[in-house]
């Protein structure tokens, strides 16, 4: 795909700074809003209560959660301390471990939200977007992504769909968003990295230590590897013991 030149920016800011060039203005029902006639004298105090309740409703729609039932109490100890640094998890900071807490959030949060969780596809948000896409599909995807970069102005979304015919649009998407990309930022969170650059994500990631090397390698996706199996091991060990 052929890069926006310096030309073409220059022709693109003129056109907006150029004062004689007016846009269209769309005019109708699909673009201009519905302002009813002004019945009954104006309150000056509060002129919004003049409009009829029943009329209010129409644009203000349904209700789907509310807060006024829920009792919400205030730590302010806690308040500017931030997350405790630990916690009672087997390997603290892991990727196990935040998923843990990440699934502890999650659950706190549909208890709060009742039904509204699925209404606002908050089930539909997340690393449970992988769990329809086999680990096979996964490894095929990443591929895709890494050989054609966004950062170089190719659209791997249409390659996407020409590998994955059974997967929509909107699929791709959605697991771009809440699973492959997500773990990218993981992995280079974890690899030592001071900053993460999040509009190039397909860059590859430099580990820089040893040990962080170790923990961006366990927390990759694909089969168990020898260090997780050792941890395994271990921890059999222990509770043997």
């Amino acid at each position: 795909m052929k890069k926006p030149t310096q030309v073409e920016n220059t022709e693109w800011f003129s056109f907006v700074l150029n004062e004689h060039q007016k846009a269209a203005i769309p005019v109708g029902p699909r673009f201009q809003a519905d302002v009813p006639e002004w019945n009954g004298p104006p309150q000056r105090e509060y002129p919004h209560k003049t409009i009829s309740k029943s009329f209010s409703s129409k644009w203000l729609g349904t209700v789907i959660w509310s807060n006024k039932d829920t009792s919400v109490e205030t730590n302010r100890d806690a308040i500017g301390k931030g997350r405790p640094q630990h916690c009672d998890c087997y390997s603290p900071g892991s990727l196990l471990c935040v998923k843990r807490h990440v699934t502890v959030k999650i659950s706190d949060l549909q208890k709060d939200l009742g039904s509204a969780f699925q209404i606002w596809k908050f089930d539909e948000m997340g690393e449970v977007v992988a769990k329809s896409w086999k680990h096979s599909e996964q490894q095929k995807f990443a591929r895709v992504v890494k050989t054609n970069p966004i950062s170089e102005g190719n659209n791997f979304i249409k390659l996407a769909l020409g590998c994955f015919p059974s997967k929509s649009h909107n699929t791709i998407v959605s697991y771009y968003f809440n699973v492959y990309l997500p773990r990218q930022i993981s992995i280079k969170t974890r690899s030592g990295c001071a900053s993460v650059d999040t509009d190039n994500e397909e860059e590859k990631t430099t580990p820089c230590s040893k040990g962080s090397q170790k923990r961006a390698h366990v927390d990759r996706v694909g089969p168990p590897s020898k260090i997780v199996r050792v941890g395994v091991l271990r921890r059999t060990e222990m509770t043997l013991h």
